[in-house]
């Protein structure tokens, strides 16, 4: 790699110069600038990136911290993030963190090394020791769900939405069809988004006076391959179920392509509602009836928040909370 010093070894001229002729920063004789930008392309010069940022103290670029790389959830969410940071000239790194807290905690440690100017993280799990790690950085950091117990002082952002909202207006739909014999598919109970949209499931059936047991709760990890097992699971379940809600499309993709298979029919033996409102929601046979979780909101909004504080330097902390919103298809039947 070709640096100011070849430069100025081919041309004469002192570093200062030529960096004054290629960063446009300070006055440069025409000629030498012209006779600096012929030799830096003859030997195609690149700037240094790692230099820039040490004098500039600014990277250019945030991290979009995601659990699961192939989950379309997070696809719009990509898209808005992309969009609003290709109008402000900055970049994302997109971090893999494989649903796991110990690749969260390495992200946020290459922030604090300057990796990136802030961070947009998403975690199905905002735990009291995530937050305190989240609270040490010195970069802006934008949550995608709501942390419990917040501190005044608190240096995050958050932009979320109400996923116990979400599940009851899923399971209240399948309710108001006529359904009482309703299982609900979520991921690890150990987890704050599963318990969120566990307890939202939960609102709904006591709201109306429905019995439940543990019986009607099956666990999957939010792919198709685990709706299909609970599938199975369903399917033979001493319980009679007439309506399933599940926590994501992927999940549901699975529960309907498996149920299809072993030769029962969607909707009329059984109806199933989502969440997400993914493109695949309407991709499928039936369409899926899906609550839609504000996925592009969602990440533009982070985004703009994020770089009201790396460009604006907008101090203190803000929370918008989304309404999900309940996109009607063919999945679920009305009972007479």
């Amino acid at each position: 790699m070709k640096t100011l010093y070849d430069i100025a070894k081919a041309t004469g001229f002192s570093t200062s110069t030529i960096s004054r002729a290629l960063n446009n920063s300070g006055y440069c004789n025409p000629k030498t600038k012209a006779i600096i930008e012929k030799a830096a392309k003859e030997m195609n010069y690149r700037p240094s990136n790692a230099g820039r940022v040490l004098k500039s103290q600014k990277s250019d670029r945030v991290m979009f911290c995601i659990p699961d790389i192939m989950n379309p959830f997070y696809f719009n969410m990509i898209r808005a993030i992309s969009e609003r940071l290709s109008l402000n000239d900055y970049y994302f790194l997109l971090s893999y963190t494989m649903h796991d807290k110990s690749e969260e905690f390495k992200y946020l440690n290459l922030l604090q090394e300057h990796y990136a100017d802030g961070m947009i993280m998403v975690s199905f799990d905002f735990n009291e020791e995530l937050v305190e790690e989240m609270r040490k950085s010195n970069f802006p950091i934008v949550a995608t769900n709501m942390i419990p117990n917040l501190k005044e002082d608190d240096n995050f952002d958050i932009v979320y939405v109400d996923h116990i909202k979400a599940m009851y207006i899923a399971t209240e739909h399948l309710i108001l069809n006529g359904h009482k014999d309703i299982c609900v598919v979520v991921g690890n109970l150990s987890e704050q988004t599963s318990q969120e949209r566990l307890s939202g499931f939960e609102r709904a059936m006591n709201k109306y006076n429905i019995e439940f047991s543990d019986d009607n709760i099956f666990i999957g990890d939010y792919t198709i391959d685990s709706g299909k097992l609970i599938a199975e699971e369903i399917s033979q379940s001493k319980k009679k179920f007439t309506g399933i809600v599940c926590s994501n499309d992927l999940m549901s993709m699975g529960i309907v392509s498996k149920l299809q298979y072993k030769g029962f029919d969607i909707p009329n033996d059984f109806s199933i509602i989502s969440l997400d409102n993914t493109e695949y929601a309407d991709a499928i046979h039936p369409s899926l009836t899906s609550v839609d979780m504000k996925q592009y909101e969602l990440g533009n909004l982070s985004c703009k928040l994020l770089l009201e504080k790396i460009i604006d330097e907008r101090k203190g902390s803000k929370v918008i909370r989304l309404e999900p919103e309940l996109v009607i298809r063919e999945s679920v039947r009305e009972l007479n």
